[in-house]
């Protein structure tokens, strides 16, 4: 039986696009701090080591990124997007509108 989802069997989403939406989820995060941690680098080396950057995220957002829950949050919310057969895209892939 083939899984709900929106995103083709076999096919997975890049990695980009589950980075933005695990910053899209952290608390009070602004996109001013959003661009600031893409211009230092990848945001999945941000995510892994959210101290470093402890001057633009906040003491909430540090420790759900810490704990992992950062995380877990995203990718449940992958998987509802997936059940109700929407696909979640980054900013710079080609199906974004």
């Amino acid at each position: 039986m083939r899984p709900l989802s929106g995103v083709p069997e076999g096919e997975r989403r890049p990695a980009a696009a589950l980075d933005l939406l695990i910053l899209a989820l952290l608390p009070r995060l602004a996109p001013r701090a959003v661009r600031t941690l893409a211009q230092r680098g990848p945001l999945r080396e941000a995510l892994a080591d959210p101290d470093a950057h402890a001057d633009v995220l906040k003491e909430e957002a540090l420790s759900l990124l810490r704990s992992g829950e950062a995380q877990r949050r995203a990718e449940d919310e992958q998987r509802r997007a997936d059940a109700l057969g929407v696909r979640i895209v980054g900013c710079d892939e080609p199906d974004y509108p």
